[in-house]
C-alpha cells in the first residue's frame, strides 16, 4: 500500500513538474506563458544589446498580444531608427549592426546606463507602449523602435570608442 501511494506520488510531482517547465505555464496550442529568455542567436555575443532588445520585446508582447517575441525580434534588429536612441550618430545602422559591433568590442558599453534603460522600458505602462510602439505592419517594420525611451539614460548606452 505505502509502494502504491508513492508511485502515485511521483507520478504527479514529475506531471507537475514538465507542466510548469521555466517557472511558466504552457498554453493548450503549445506557446511559453511563462518567462521569456530566448536569445537569438545572432545576438549571443552582445550582451548589452541583447538585454535591451529582451526588454523591450517582453513589454511589448504583454502590452501587444499580436505582436510575437519572433516578430518584435526581427523588427527591431532590422530598424534602422534606433541608433539614436541608444546614442549613437543617425545612420549608424540598424539594431542587428549595432548588435555586431558590441560584440566585437566596435562600441563602449555604458553599463550603468543601459541597466537604467532596460529599467525604464520595463516601467513603461502599456499606454505607453503601444503610443510609441505601434504594432508592425509590412510597410512599416521598424515601428517598434519607438519602445526606446528618449531619455538620458538610453542615449548613453553606446558610443563608438575614441581612436
Amino acid at each position: 500500500m505505502k509502494i502504491s501511494k508513492l508511485f502515485v506520488f511521483v507520478i504527479i510531482a514529475s506531471a507537475v513538474l514538465f507542466y510548469f517547465q521555466n517557472c511558466g505555464l504552457v498554453d493548450h496550442e503549445g506557446t511559453e506563458t511563462g518567462n521569456l529568455t530566448t536569445t537569438p542567436a545572432s545576438v549571443a555575443g552582445a550582451p548589452t544589446g541583447n538585454a535591451i532588445l529582451q526588454a523591450a520585446c517582453e513589454k511589448i508582447s504583454v502590452c501587444d498580444s499580436t505582436v510575437s517575441l519572433t516578430t518584435c525580434e526581427n523588427d527591431l534588429l532590422a530598424s534602422n531608427s534606433i541608433d539614436t536612441a541608444l546614442g549613437l550618430p543617425a545612420g549608424y545602422g540598424t539594431l542587428q549592426q549595432i548588435l555586431d559591433a558590441e560584440s566585437v568590442g566596435q562600441l563602449a558599453v555604458n553599463a550603468t546606463a543601459a541597466n537604467a534603460c532596460i529599467s525604464d522600458i520595463q516601467m513603461l505602462s502599456c499606454t505607453a507602449v503601444t503610443a510609441s510602439a505601434p504594432t508592425p505592419t509590412p510597410t512599416n517594420t521598424s515601428s517598434l523602435s519607438g519602445i526606446i525611451p528618449a531619455n538620458p539614460s538610453c542615449s548613453s548606452v553606446y558610443s563608438a570608442p575614441s581612436n
